[in-house]
């Protein structure tokens, strides 16, 4: 860890003037034997604060290091090979520089179960880091700080999701346009999000019911995995106070055309060429679930023209709606089909 970032660290825990009294003893005591960095990290260690950073770990081996839990994942049991049962959760990390995955195995993973690890909360972590992981078990030890590490937040555009490869995990600061009622899909609780930043529309799937949020807070979301254009946040959602440029709901969001259909969550106007017959189905956890397609052409465009998925209750907006009509659909997830062309897909409860 480079000086500034301890010395940073540190006076999240004392003032100013009391580290430059502390500075000044230890120039004291070991004269010429001690210059600025060795004075800090003596400090640091007398505060009982880490020196090491997450991005300045070995590749291997038994470490102790800060961090600030950004999300937690549930507890999921399984069987080993010698046929006992075992428990594993995992938890993001990060410091003012870096992330990183900790997984706590059987005992040690009752911390999540009984709610005793916190997000938000820092912690000394010590166990062995392997794979770029750092693998905690009952040799392992997690120990609360007295002080607060803000983690990294490094928030990209939602224009630049579309550069990122499925299965990363980015950072973003966008504002609540809609939020689905909970639902429940395989046991766990989830709600769907229309956010934005400013410029584009994304579509959140926030799981659990951890995070109070309405229409119209900006919020910060660290470590969402972008998967099939939505972004899924396990945690790391909270309230921010910096402001996001409004893109507004309603009137005022802009409906894109089929024949200028961008991949992602658009708003959609078309005139309505065609009605498939409604489906009833069952999903895999028992629910029944509807489904109804219909296809939009471009007024001023009629070659353009574009097949939308509606699901559940989006099917019963179409009641009192004729073919040869201009609707407008909102938050509609638009994306390549496997003949390649363009299909979009209304979410199930926004």
């Amino acid at each position: 860890m480079d000086t500034e970032s301890l010395k940073k660290r540190i006076l999240a825990v004392i003032s100013e003037d009391e580290l430059s009294a502390l500075m000044e003893e230890k120039f004291k005591r070991l004269g010429g034997l001690c210059d600025e960095e060795t004075a800090l990290m003596l400090i640091a260690h007398d505060l009982k604060i880490s020196s090491s950073s997450i991005d300045g770990l070995p590749e291997k081996g038994w470490v102790s290091v800060d961090g600030c839990v950004i999300s937690i994942g549930g507890v999921r049991t399984f069987i080993r090979k010698d046929g006992s049962q075992g428990k594993v959760a995992s938890l993001m990390v990060g410091d003012e520089g870096a992330r990183l995955r900790v997984v706590l195995w059987d005992e040690v993973s009752d911390l999540v179960s009984q709610g005793v690890i916190k997000e938000g909360v820092s912690y000394t972590f010590t166990g062995s880091l392997r794979d770029g992981e750092l693998h905690i078990s009952k040799d392992g030890n997690i120990t609360p700080l007295d002080h607060f590490l803000e983690p990294s937040f490094e928030p990209i555009s939602i224009e630049r999701l579309k550069e990122i490869e499925d299965g990363s995990k980015v950072d973003l600061l966008v504002r609540v346009v809609k939020i689905s009622k909970p639902m429940v899909r395989n046991s766990k609780r989830f709600r769907e999000v229309a956010v934005e930043d400013g410029k584009r529309l994304a579509l959140l799937v926030l799981w659990g019911d951890d995070v109070e949020i309405k229409e119209g807070d900006t919020i910060e979301v660290r470590g969402a995995m972008l998967r099939n254009m939505r972004l899924h946040a396990f945690g790391g959602v909270k309230r921010s106070e910096k402001g996001v440029e409004q893109k507004g709901a309603g009137q005022n969001v802009e409906y894109l055309t089929p024949s200028k259909l961008e991949d992602g969550l658009v708003c959609v106007e078309g005139v309505l060429t065609g009605i498939d017959e409604e489906r009833v189905f069952t999903r895999r956890d028992g629910t029944q679930g509807r489904r109804c397609t219909i296809y939009l052409s471009d007024a001023n465009k009629p070659d353009a023209r574009v097949r939308l998925t509606m699901w559940d209750d989006a099917i019963d907006l179409l009641t009192d709606v004729e073919l040869g009509e201009m609707i407008k659909v909102m938050f509609c997830l638009c994306h390549e089909n496997e003949l390649s062309s363009t299909s979009l897909t209304t979410l199930s409860s926004i």
